[in-house]
């Protein structure tokens, strides 16, 4: 775990306000047999935080953030060179060996992202401690492969953070969205994203309501589309975050984005976004 906060604290916590990473080389839009889902499962003892990364591999690089299993998740964020996902969560009580967490992520030829530019942004405390954090891409563009950690003072993650509701690009697609809290003044939110020019792709999002506390939903994109990333938020009735908790925001096949959670909140829902192209 040492190992990995050093390497976030390096790659992420020199951001500042709005900052656009140097563009990736000029190629085309990634076709979808070009697609590489990689994965790996992180161990650790129930009620414990646990964090790990999966990277993708050589001359790719991150175009959409997954993570599923027995854990709540509280970080889910691309490198900001987009060579691995990382993912912090805490494990949940379960049967024996469900003692894990799954960090997954789809990674594209870097020759096939044309005219693709990551950014990232720091947010600081704004007066309460659920923390909404929106980063937009520039104009005529679309996020996808992004995602967000409450980092400390020291530029680590926090480990007073709880309640993610919301990872995902926005209904409109032009911008990655984190919802979490802290209690901490101090600690800030790193959101981080892929900008993409138009091309042609869209967001598509379903949900299911929250019954007896929990939820789950699988979003799939129409025949003959591919699921390019995606993302979850927990909802109110009126479209406001719900306070809960996520456990999975992950692909599901080459179609679809798979999010399950949960909440407290009356009449509450977990939506499921997919940009499908």
């Amino acid at each position: 775990m040492k190992i990995l906060r050093k390497l976030v604290a390096a790659g992420v916590a020199a951001a500042g306000a709005l900052l656009a990473l140097p563009p990736l080389p000029a190629a085309a839009a990634p076709p979808p047999g070009s697609l590489v889902p990689v994965q790996q499962t992180v161990f650790g003892q129930v009620g414990r935080r646990v964090s790990g990364n999966v990277g993708c591999p050589v001359n790719t690089r991150v175009v959409a953030a997954g993570m599923q299993g027995n854990a709540v998740l509280n970080g889910l964020v691309p490198q900001p060179n987009f060579q691995a996902v990382i993912a912090e969560g805490t494990i949940q009580p379960g049967p024996a060996g469900s003692n894990f967490m799954i960090i997954q992520a789809i990674c594209a030829p870097v020759a096939t992202l044309q005219g693709w530019i990551p950014v990232r942004q720091t947010f600081a405390f704004a007066g309460s401690n659920k923390r909404r954090a929106i980063l937009t891409c520039p104009s005529g563009m679309y996020a996808a492969g992004g995602g967000g950690i409450v980092l400390n003072n020291r530029g680590v993650f926090s480990t007073t953070s709880f309640g993610m509701v919301a990872n995902s690009m926005t209904a409109a697609g032009n911008a990655w969205q984190v919802t979490v809290s802290t209690g901490v003044p101090s600690d800030t939110v790193e959101v981080i994203t892929m900008c993409a020019p138009l091309d042609g792709s869209f967001v598509d999002q379903d949900h299911a309501n929250v019954v007896n506390g929990t939820a789950s939903k699988q979003n799939l994109c129409d025949n003959g589309r591919t699921v390019l990333s995606g993302g979850v938020y927990l909802s109110r009735a009126d479209g406001t975050e719900a306070d809960g908790f996520i456990t999975h925001t992950v692909p599901s096949g080459t179609r679809g984005w798979f999010v399950g959670g949960g909440s407290t909140t009356p009449n509450s829902k977990i939506v499921a976004l997919a940009r499908c192209f």
